[in-house]
Protein backbone atom coordinates (compact mmCIF):
# COMPACT_ATOMS: atom_id res chain seq x y z
CA UNK A 1 0.00 0.00 0.00
CA UNK A 2 2.52 2.47 0.66
CA UNK A 3 4.72 1.19 -1.90
CA UNK A 4 2.38 2.11 -4.28
CA UNK A 5 1.68 5.31 -2.90
CA UNK A 6 5.36 6.47 -3.27
CA UNK A 7 5.22 5.10 -6.72
CA UNK A 8 2.09 7.18 -7.54
CA UNK A 9 3.37 10.22 -6.12
CA UNK A 10 7.12 9.51 -7.85
CA UNK A 11 5.17 9.91 -11.32
CA UNK A 12 3.05 12.56 -10.54
CA UNK A 13 6.19 14.33 -9.70
CA UNK A 14 7.76 13.73 -12.88
CA UNK A 15 4.81 14.10 -14.96
CA UNK A 16 5.00 17.70 -13.56
CA UNK A 17 9.08 18.22 -14.18
CA UNK A 18 9.26 18.69 -10.73
CA UNK A 19 11.85 16.00 -10.80
CA UNK A 20 14.83 14.66 -13.06
CA UNK A 21 15.87 11.16 -13.08
CA UNK A 22 19.17 10.17 -14.51
CA UNK A 23 20.14 6.95 -15.14
CA UNK A 24 24.07 5.76 -15.23
CA UNK A 25 25.14 2.81 -17.44
CA UNK A 26 26.43 -0.18 -15.38
CA UNK A 27 30.33 0.58 -17.25
CA UNK A 28 30.27 3.75 -14.51
CA UNK A 29 29.25 1.43 -11.44
CA UNK A 30 31.97 1.09 -8.92
CA UNK A 31 33.10 -2.27 -7.46
CA UNK A 32 32.50 -1.50 -4.07
CA UNK A 33 34.90 -4.54 -1.39
CA UNK A 34 32.81 -4.95 1.48
CA UNK A 35 35.72 -7.29 2.85
CA UNK A 36 38.19 -3.96 3.17
CA UNK A 37 37.07 -0.80 5.48
CA UNK A 38 37.38 2.23 3.55
CA UNK A 39 39.94 4.84 3.82
CA UNK A 40 39.50 7.62 6.23
CA UNK A 41 39.66 10.90 4.83
CA UNK A 42 41.90 13.87 5.77
CA UNK A 43 40.04 15.47 8.81
CA UNK A 44 39.11 18.98 8.24
CA UNK A 45 40.08 21.86 10.81
CA UNK A 46 37.22 22.80 13.56
CA UNK A 47 36.28 26.53 13.54
CA UNK A 48 34.67 27.38 16.35
CA UNK A 49 33.18 31.52 16.12
CA UNK A 50 33.83 33.33 19.08
CA UNK A 51 31.16 34.35 21.14
CA UNK A 52 30.50 38.08 22.80
CA UNK A 53 28.60 38.05 25.93
CA UNK A 54 27.23 40.79 27.58
CA UNK A 55 24.40 41.93 30.38
CA UNK A 56 21.32 43.71 29.72
CA UNK A 57 19.89 46.50 32.08
CA UNK A 58 17.00 44.02 33.26
CA UNK A 59 19.73 41.13 34.25
CA UNK A 60 19.17 39.01 31.15
CA UNK A 61 22.54 37.59 29.78
CA UNK A 62 22.94 38.32 26.04
CA UNK A 63 25.35 36.10 24.01
CA UNK A 64 26.04 37.00 19.92
CA UNK A 65 27.71 34.56 17.69
CA UNK A 66 28.55 36.00 14.28
CA UNK A 67 28.76 34.75 11.29
CA UNK A 68 28.60 36.63 8.65
CA UNK A 69 29.28 34.65 5.38
CA UNK A 70 25.70 33.46 6.36
CA UNK A 71 22.87 35.23 5.71
CA UNK A 72 21.00 33.66 8.49
CA UNK A 73 19.74 35.42 11.89
CA UNK A 74 19.10 33.02 14.96
CA UNK A 75 17.63 34.36 18.21
CA UNK A 76 17.02 31.83 20.99
CA UNK A 77 15.91 32.84 24.19
CA UNK A 78 16.10 30.56 27.43
CA UNK A 79 14.52 31.11 30.60
CA UNK A 80 16.16 29.41 33.85
CA UNK A 81 13.20 27.15 35.17
CA UNK A 82 10.75 25.07 33.29
CA UNK A 83 9.28 21.53 34.41
CA UNK A 84 11.38 20.22 36.79
CA UNK A 85 12.46 23.75 38.11
CA UNK A 86 8.88 25.36 38.64
CA UNK A 87 5.96 23.04 37.70
CA UNK A 88 3.93 21.42 40.60
CA UNK A 89 3.66 18.05 40.69
CA UNK A 90 -0.07 17.86 40.25
CA UNK A 91 0.12 20.45 36.99
CA UNK A 92 2.72 18.14 35.11
CA UNK A 93 2.74 19.45 31.26
CA UNK A 94 1.16 22.51 31.73
CA UNK A 95 4.21 24.57 30.58
CA UNK A 96 4.92 22.38 27.57
CA UNK A 97 0.76 22.88 26.81
CA UNK A 98 1.29 26.85 26.89
CA UNK A 99 4.39 26.80 24.98
CA UNK A 100 2.56 24.55 22.37
CA UNK A 101 -0.44 27.16 22.07
CA UNK A 102 1.88 30.24 21.36
CA UNK A 103 1.50 29.80 17.39
CA UNK A 104 -2.49 29.11 18.02
CA UNK A 105 -3.43 32.40 17.50
CA UNK A 106 -4.43 35.48 19.79
CA UNK A 107 -7.37 37.44 20.64
CA UNK A 108 -6.25 39.61 17.46
CA UNK A 109 -4.92 36.62 15.03
CA UNK A 110 -5.65 33.58 14.13
CA UNK A 111 -3.39 30.42 13.44
CA UNK A 112 -3.30 31.09 10.10
CA UNK A 113 -2.62 34.72 9.97
CA UNK A 114 0.77 34.11 12.31
CA UNK A 115 1.65 31.46 9.99
CA UNK A 116 1.32 33.81 7.05
CA UNK A 117 3.14 36.75 8.49
CA UNK A 118 5.58 34.19 9.33
CA UNK A 119 5.90 32.86 5.99
CA UNK A 120 5.88 36.25 4.18
CA UNK A 121 9.39 37.01 6.44
CA UNK A 122 10.52 33.78 5.86
CA UNK A 123 10.54 33.11 10.03
CA UNK A 124 9.75 30.55 12.44
CA UNK A 125 8.65 30.91 15.79
CA UNK A 126 8.91 27.61 18.31
CA UNK A 127 8.34 27.56 21.59
CA UNK A 128 9.17 24.28 24.08
CA UNK A 129 9.97 23.53 27.58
Amino acid sequence: MIASTHRAAARAMLAFGLFTVAVAPAAYAQKLDRDKAPTVGKSLPLRVPTWTKAKLANGAELIVVEKRDLPLIAVNIDFIGGTSNYEPADKLGVANFAAQMLSEGTTTKTADQLSDAQQLLGTSIQAGV
